[in-house]
């Protein structure tokens, strides 16, 4: 806990998911004792009914307010788009295809439209925050959840709001198996969490069940 880095104790927004890294956030944030809402954005990613109602039930345990947006993005690529060249690609299963990185969907500019969205949100409240989960591996692995991205991300930010605003990543330092450890300390129930992004139940094939199974297996 003293690891984490959570801003000023005033409050944000939290973007939840209904996955481990979000979840294991708002438990930190309750712990600490810090104010935020949860907001669940609806793009047209497979499980997001199940997600959603993870983190009702997570807003409900912990005596948080939750909210939905629903927003369809003007171009849904398919999970088995090639990211680089645009190209289709056969959907492998996890372990097939652990180390080629590139097939998986992506929607450009997803994050930045959550975390302005989540800003303006937050500024609302009187909060000058938005806490966004992605842990170690993930930061190397993605481009827009990457060092680079948020340090720019908050220069914009910094400029777009009457009052100061940043966006910050607690998990930024932790690898995967660091946070389910974080998890398990703050009581964090994980079949109350969902990581495939395809469907419920759980596809077991892609991406991300892969690594969740790889994280929650030590």
């Amino acid at each position: 806990m003293d690891r984490l880095t959570l801003g000023n104790p005033s409050g944000g927004i939290l973007l939840a998911t209904g996955g481990i890294d979000s979840t294991v956030i708002a438990y930190a944030l309750t712990k600490k004792k810090i104010p935020f809402a949860m907001l669940f954005f609806n793009y047209g990613q497979g499980a997001a009914e199940w997600e959603w109602e993870m983190v009702r039930i997570h807003g409900e345990k912990l005596e948080k307010e939750t909210l939905r947006i629903d927003w369809t993005p003007p171009f849904v690529p398919s999970s088995s788009t090639d990211i680089f060249t645009g190209k289709r690609k056969p959907v492998l299963k996890y372990k097939e295809r652990k180390d080629l990185g590139k097939m998986f969907g992506w929607i450009g500019g997803r994050n930045i439209i959550f975390c302005v969205y989540a800003g303006m949100l937050a500024e609302e409240r009187g909060w000058g925050q938005v806490y966004f989960g992605a842990g170690l591996e993930d930061m190397h692995k993605d481009r827009d959840i990457g060092l680079a991205f948020f340090i720019h991300l908050n220069e914009a930010l910094s400029l777009s709001f009457i009052h100061p605003m940043r966006v910050i990543n607690p998990l930024d330092h932790l690898t995967g198996r660091e946070i389910v450890e974080l998890g398990k300390k703050l009581g964090v129930d994980w079949d109350l969490t969902t990581s495939c992004d395809r469907a419920f139940p759980p596809c077991n094939v892609c991406h991300n069940c892969g690594v969740r199974e790889e994280r929650l297996e030590e």
